[in-house]
């Protein structure tokens, strides 16, 4: 009997083990990953909307629910004045979710487009959404909707990974028309 007990105790307690390093590790690094994260969207923001010197969380108004596809709003201040809004926007790629920063300028007009994840997308295709060539095409756009062809260009092959931006561009350029209707 004894020794039936005693390989069910032994994994048990390397289980148990096992759970206890898992937690202090997760303990130790989640604040960490935490402050990386948060490093990289504040460079991300700069990046979209050199002009502000602030940037102030705004997800929560209310105009923002209507937009499932944006996680975060952050609007860019310099001094007391507002110079723009960076939408994160989710939206749907050829090989999984594609999310974007969309920095739209206080005219309305879009200051800065930049993909911050697209790990999924196919490489040397759709991963050519990332490159300044194709998003340096939607400064300066304003009216939704934008199309292909008539407004920017897709990349060949890549039509699924472009629309992805496409879309998210349009989401951030309506979202900040809804806020400047509130």
């Amino acid at each position: 009997m004894k020794e039936s007990l005693r390989l069910p105790l032994v994994l048990a307690t390397v289980c148990a083990l096992s759970a206890g390093i898992l937690t202090l590790t997760h303990g130790v690094t989640s604040e960490l990953i935490a402050a990386r994260a948060a490093e990289a969207l504040a460079a991300g923001l700069r990046e979209v909307l050199p002009e502000a010197e602030t940037f102030h969380d705004r997800s929560d108004v209310p105009a923002i629910a209507a937009f499932p596809e944006i996680g975060q709003v952050h609007e860019g201040r310099r001094g007391d004045a507002v110079v723009g809004v960076v939408f994160r926007v989710t939206t749907a790629g050829y090989g999984g979710p594609v999310e974007v920063l969309v920095a739209v300028d206080a005219t309305g007009s879009v200051a800065a487009v930049r993909v911050v994840g697209a790990v999924r997308e196919t490489p040397g295709l759709g991963t050519r959404i990332t490159e300044r060539e194709f998003l340096d095409q939607f400064t300066g756009t304003a009216r939704p909707p934008l199309t292909f062809g008539r407004d920017v260009q897709a990349i060949t092959g890549a039509t699924d990974s472009s629309r992805a931006v496409l879309d998210a561009v349009n989401v951030g350029l309506k979202a900040h028309a809804a806020l400047g209707a509130r």
